[in-house]
Protein backbone atom coordinates (compact mmCIF):
# COMPACT_ATOMS: atom_id res chain seq x y z
CA UNK A 1 0.00 0.00 0.00
CA UNK A 2 1.26 3.45 -0.92
CA UNK A 3 1.62 5.74 2.06
CA UNK A 4 2.92 9.28 2.16
CA UNK A 5 4.29 10.81 5.33
CA UNK A 6 3.44 14.48 5.73
CA UNK A 7 4.52 16.26 8.87
CA UNK A 8 3.93 13.23 11.06
CA UNK A 9 0.61 12.37 9.44
CA UNK A 10 0.37 9.23 7.37
CA UNK A 11 -1.99 9.56 4.43
CA UNK A 12 -2.79 6.25 2.85
CA UNK A 13 -4.86 5.45 -0.21
CA UNK A 14 -7.73 3.98 1.86
CA UNK A 15 -8.32 7.12 3.89
CA UNK A 16 -8.04 9.34 0.83
CA UNK A 17 -10.33 7.08 -1.19
CA UNK A 18 -12.97 7.13 1.55
CA UNK A 19 -12.83 10.93 1.62
CA UNK A 20 -13.20 11.07 -2.15
CA UNK A 21 -16.18 8.69 -2.07
CA UNK A 22 -17.92 10.87 0.46
CA UNK A 23 -17.86 13.75 -2.00
CA UNK A 24 -20.62 13.62 -4.60
CA UNK A 25 -19.58 12.20 -7.96
CA UNK A 26 -20.77 15.34 -9.77
CA UNK A 27 -17.85 17.19 -8.19
CA UNK A 28 -15.50 15.07 -10.28
CA UNK A 29 -17.02 16.41 -13.49
CA UNK A 30 -14.14 17.63 -15.64
CA UNK A 31 -16.23 20.61 -16.83
CA UNK A 32 -16.47 21.96 -13.30
CA UNK A 33 -14.27 24.94 -12.56
CA UNK A 34 -11.44 24.88 -10.07
CA UNK A 35 -12.22 26.07 -6.55
CA UNK A 36 -8.81 27.62 -5.86
CA UNK A 37 -6.68 30.08 -7.81
CA UNK A 38 -3.49 28.73 -9.36
CA UNK A 39 -0.84 31.28 -10.27
CA UNK A 40 1.84 29.04 -11.75
CA UNK A 41 1.09 29.49 -15.46
CA UNK A 42 3.22 26.49 -16.42
CA UNK A 43 1.40 24.04 -14.14
CA UNK A 44 -2.09 25.57 -14.28
CA UNK A 45 -3.15 23.81 -17.53
CA UNK A 46 -2.30 20.46 -15.91
CA UNK A 47 -4.43 21.02 -12.80
CA UNK A 48 -7.73 19.20 -13.26
CA UNK A 49 -10.72 19.16 -10.92
CA UNK A 50 -9.71 15.60 -10.00
CA UNK A 51 -6.18 16.77 -9.07
CA UNK A 52 -7.66 19.54 -6.94
CA UNK A 53 -10.10 17.14 -5.28
CA UNK A 54 -7.28 14.73 -4.47
CA UNK A 55 -5.19 17.54 -2.95
CA UNK A 56 -8.18 18.86 -1.03
CA UNK A 57 -9.02 15.45 0.43
CA UNK A 58 -5.42 14.98 1.62
CA UNK A 59 -5.38 18.40 3.29
CA UNK A 60 -8.85 17.88 4.81
CA UNK A 61 -7.46 14.76 6.44
CA UNK A 62 -5.27 17.05 8.58
CA UNK A 63 -8.43 18.69 10.04
CA UNK A 64 -7.10 22.24 9.93
CA UNK A 65 -9.40 25.15 10.79
CA UNK A 66 -7.58 28.17 9.35
CA UNK A 67 -8.89 28.80 5.81
CA UNK A 68 -5.71 30.62 4.78
CA UNK A 69 -3.57 27.57 5.51
CA UNK A 70 -6.10 25.18 3.98
CA UNK A 71 -6.21 27.05 0.68
CA UNK A 72 -2.45 27.51 0.55
CA UNK A 73 -1.78 23.83 1.29
CA UNK A 74 -4.39 22.60 -1.23
CA UNK A 75 -2.81 24.68 -4.00
CA UNK A 76 0.71 23.55 -3.10
CA UNK A 77 -0.37 19.90 -2.85
CA UNK A 78 -2.09 20.17 -6.25
CA UNK A 79 1.16 21.54 -7.71
CA UNK A 80 3.09 18.64 -6.15
CA UNK A 81 0.65 16.06 -7.53
CA UNK A 82 0.80 17.71 -10.95
CA UNK A 83 4.61 17.65 -10.96
CA UNK A 84 4.69 14.00 -9.89
CA UNK A 85 2.22 13.00 -12.60
CA UNK A 86 3.99 14.90 -15.39
CA UNK A 87 7.65 14.45 -14.52
CA UNK A 88 9.48 12.50 -17.22
CA UNK A 89 13.08 12.76 -16.06
CA UNK A 90 15.01 13.67 -12.94
CA UNK A 91 16.14 17.01 -14.33
CA UNK A 92 13.14 18.35 -16.25
CA UNK A 93 11.21 21.48 -15.28
CA UNK A 94 8.61 19.45 -13.39
CA UNK A 95 11.36 18.02 -11.18
CA UNK A 96 12.70 21.50 -10.43
CA UNK A 97 9.23 22.79 -9.60
CA UNK A 98 8.52 19.68 -7.52
CA UNK A 99 11.55 20.35 -5.33
CA UNK A 100 10.56 24.00 -4.92
CA UNK A 101 6.92 23.28 -4.07
CA UNK A 102 7.75 20.42 -1.68
CA UNK A 103 9.99 22.75 0.33
CA UNK A 104 7.32 25.46 0.39
CA UNK A 105 4.65 22.88 1.33
CA UNK A 106 6.70 21.62 4.28
CA UNK A 107 7.25 25.17 5.55
CA UNK A 108 3.56 26.10 5.28
CA UNK A 109 2.51 22.76 6.79
CA UNK A 110 4.72 23.39 9.81
CA UNK A 111 3.09 26.80 10.32
CA UNK A 112 -0.40 25.33 9.87
CA UNK A 113 0.23 22.57 12.39
CA UNK A 114 1.66 25.10 14.83
CA UNK A 115 -1.46 27.23 14.36
CA UNK A 116 -3.64 24.16 14.91
CA UNK A 117 -1.76 23.26 18.10
CA UNK A 118 -2.22 26.76 19.52
CA UNK A 119 -5.97 26.43 18.89
CA UNK A 120 -6.80 30.12 19.08
CA UNK A 121 -4.57 30.94 22.03
CA UNK A 122 -2.04 32.96 20.03
CA UNK A 123 -2.81 36.16 21.97
CA UNK A 124 -1.25 34.60 25.09
CA UNK A 125 2.18 34.54 23.48
CA UNK A 126 2.57 38.28 24.16
CA UNK A 127 2.36 37.58 27.89
CA UNK A 128 5.12 35.02 27.78
CA UNK A 129 7.85 37.60 27.11
CA UNK A 130 10.37 38.14 29.90
CA UNK A 131 9.80 41.30 31.93
CA UNK A 132 12.56 43.82 32.45
CA UNK A 133 12.81 44.89 36.05
CA UNK A 134 14.66 47.96 37.07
Amino acid sequence: MLAELIGGYVLDEKSIASDEKSIASDELDENRGLEYDYYDEYLKPNISPHTELRAKSEINYLKLKNEFFISKLVVLKAYIICCLENQTSADDLFAVKLKQYKAEFEAVLALALQDKAQDGSTFLNAFNAPLLRG
